[in-house]
């Protein structure tokens, strides 16, 4: 049997869940949120109050960002400090989202429950990547969206062309400003370069993925500021770091 990881995910993220909310009110405040709802609510109807689920909520997010505009979320986390931090940041901004500690490669719901799936920098740190994205489409709704940010924080391990990127560079580029999380980070790594999803490119192995299950309007967006440029056969290559995967489920 493989080894898993998510309990020792969860003992980790306790230590991060006050220092990783600061951060999501942060991003709230100054409004950086705005790429990221554009890319969720692009082709969904403005004018329908959506049933959303929000994976592996965090500090609350994106229930913040869409409870807001009057969307009605329930939100998701392994992490119990997490969750606890999500309902005070939704209480703050007035947001009525309910919060529950819940699995989400094994989601206690209900099928076709959400007519939209958000979720930001989780599959990478999952046991079984694929059980969650065969989770997300059975309580997804007809016609119902998914989207999924990520990235290939943890390839250099298994692609020479991602060497780069490893991580050093990564706590560099996204921890610099917490010194005191470099201890926990490498812990970090030492576990999820051993994930499935640390092995793939990616959004490539998503897209195939998807479409596997018979997913339509199957997209991704890389952000050219954090790609890695490389030569291969002769060739100057962009390959995705950072990345937005969406997908409809068929009415």
């Amino acid at each position: 049997m493989a080894e898993t990881y998510i309990e020792d995910f969860r003992r980790l993220w306790d230590d991060r869940a006050e220092s990783y909310s600061r951060s999501v009110q942060e991003q709230i405040e100054n409004g950086s949120y705005r790429g990221f709802l554009d890319e969720v609510l692009k082709d969904l109807p403005a004018d329908k109050t959506l049933d959303v689920l929000d994976i592996g909520s965090g500090p609350g997010f994106f229930s913040v960002v869409l409870g807001k505009l009057g969307h009605r979320v329930l939100g998701i986390d392994y992490n119990t400090e997490m969750r606890k931090e999500a309902e005070n940041n939704c209480a703050t901004y007035g947001v009525p989202a309910d919060f529950h500690t819940m699995d989400a490669q094994n989601l206690d719901l209900e099928e076709r429950s959400f007519d939209l799936i958000v979720s930001r920098d989780v599959l990478w740190n999952l046991d079984d990547p694929a059980k969650a994205y065969d989770e997300m489409f059975r309580v997804l709704r007809p016609g119902g969206k998914i989207v999924v940010f990520d990235g290939n924080y943890y390839l250099y391990a298994h692609d020479d062309a991602y060497a780069d990127r490893d991580v050093e560079k990564h706590i560099e580029m996204y921890h610099k400003d917490e010194p005191d999380c470099r201890e926990r980070l490498l812990r970090v790594a030492d576990m999820a370069v051993r994930l499935p999803a640390s092995r793939e490119r990616r959004p490539q192995w998503d897209l195939s993925y998807l479409i596997g299950l018979g997913a339509s309007k199957v997209s991704a967006v890389s952000y050219p500021e954090e790609e890695v440029v490389v030569e291969e056969n002769g060739k100057k290559v962009h390959l995705p770091f950072t990345f937005a995967v969406s997908c409809f489920k068929r009415p």
